[in-house]
């Protein structure tokens, strides 16, 4: 799973203070191998990040298997139940 975020982007942070610390999303995500692209600087490789994954805005959640296809997108605000549904999508 990889989140894409910014230092400038509200939704990011609440997803932060909501999504990401509650417990029940926690464990179901322990057997999940999470990454985070702060995307906050302009740069060269943050522009390769965003052309790579066709990150359109920010807070994107992606969802990629073992073989390294994109499985789901979601783009905007995920609350914790919404995102638990993705995680036990995938189990």
């Amino acid at each position: 799973m990889i989140d894409f975020a910014a230092d400038w982007c509200l939704p990011c942070r609440e997803m932060e203070r909501t999504t990401f610390v509650d417990p029940t999303v926690v464990r179901a995500a322990a057997g999940f191998v999470r990454l985070r692209a702060n995307l906050t600087a302009e740069n060269a490789a943050n522009h390769a990040i965003i052309k790579r994954f066709a990150v359109e805005g920010v807070p994107t959640t992606i969802f990629i298997d073992a073989n390294g296809a994109i499985r789901k997108r979601r783009v905007g605000y995920v609350g914790p139940d919404e995102f638990l549904k993705y995680l036990q999508e995938f189990k």
